[in-house]
């Protein structure tokens, strides 16, 4: 009867610790796939989260569409495109007899060929033009003023001149840059 019980007991033994063995196995595999798991739904929260993020962005540019519209007709404005060049000698003329100057502009002999500008000079292209004026230095500081600053139509940079005075009027040589898109 001792005998039974001690088997008995034994019995109970191997049985609880088959049973904390097979548990303690059980939690060791549960425990990596329970983070394999936190680990999948941390990273599909991130991708919720930017793809969120994203979509918020996409909403604000296209809210914004309609002024970039606006804005991208005012560059454009700003700089003409290259077959637009033919009427800068014409835009010169123009401007020098509204300031009482004679001018003429002509491009260089490498009219088909302009260069693109360094960057931080507008980003655009630019052709090489001389300008040539005449008429009082009152005027002829109004007509650079116009053209450089003041009169829209284009953008042009003048890179060096020469101011001289001869037969009772200044005359203007210089060179410069006109930008096109």
């Amino acid at each position: 009867m001792a005998t039974d019980i001690r088997r008995q007991w034994w019995i109970s033994i191997g049985v609880i610790a088959g049973s904390i063995a097979a548990a303690a196995i059980t939690l060791y595999f549960l425990s990596g796939s329970i983070a394999a798991i936190a680990d999948k739904i941390v990273a599909d929260r991130s991708l919720i989260n930017q793809q969120t993020g994203a979509l918020a962005a996409l909403a604000q540019l296209r809210e914004q569409a309609s002024q970039a519209a606006v804005d991208q007709a005012a560059m454009n404005a700003l700089l003409p495109g290259q077959d637009a060049l033919i009427g800068f000698a014409p835009w010169i003329s123009k401007i020098a007899s509204a300031d009482g100057v004679s001018a003429q502009a002509t491009f260089g002999s490498d009219v088909g060929n302009g260069s693109v500008s360094a960057p931080g000079a507008f980003g655009a292209k630019n052709m090489p033009f001389s300008l040539a004026a005449s008429g009082p230095i009152s005027n002829m500081v109004s007509f650079l003023d116009d053209i450089e600053v003041r009169q829209p139509g284009f953008l042009i940079q003048l890179t060096s001149f020469d101011l001289t005075y001869q037969s009772g009027a200044y005359q203007l040589n210089g060179q410069g840059q006109v930008f096109y898109r």
